[in-house]
């Protein structure tokens, strides 16, 4: 996901209430209908931080066994990625591509 995606995928989840029920009903089907798809198999969530809350969200575990078929999916995008949107603006893409 481009910095540009992310922009927009984020303006849309708080300024389109069918595309926040969307997302919130499957957020892969909804998040490709955008142009933006995950190599990864299995869920998609979007999360929101609210005043009161904030996620973190940790990579899996590093010891955790790797079976072959998936150690040749896209470095980094196994597990998912993680972008994170500060207050400030700052966009981070940990993982993934």
């Amino acid at each position: 996901m481009t910095e540009n995606q992310f922009r927009e995928i984020s303006r849309l989840y708080h300024e389109d209430a069918d595309f926040r029920a969307a997302v919130d009903e499957d957020a892969r089907a909804a998040l490709a209908d955008k142009g933006v798809h995950f190599d990864a198999p299995g869920e998609v969530r979007l999360t929101v931080d609210t005043e009161d809350t904030t996620h973190i969200v940790f990579p899996p575990d590093p010891n955790e066994a790797i079976a072959d078929e998936d150690f040749n999916v896209t470095a980094g995008s196994r597990h998912g990625s993680v972008i994170h949107a500060t207050r400030g603006g700052l966009y981070h893409l940990l993982g993934g591509h």
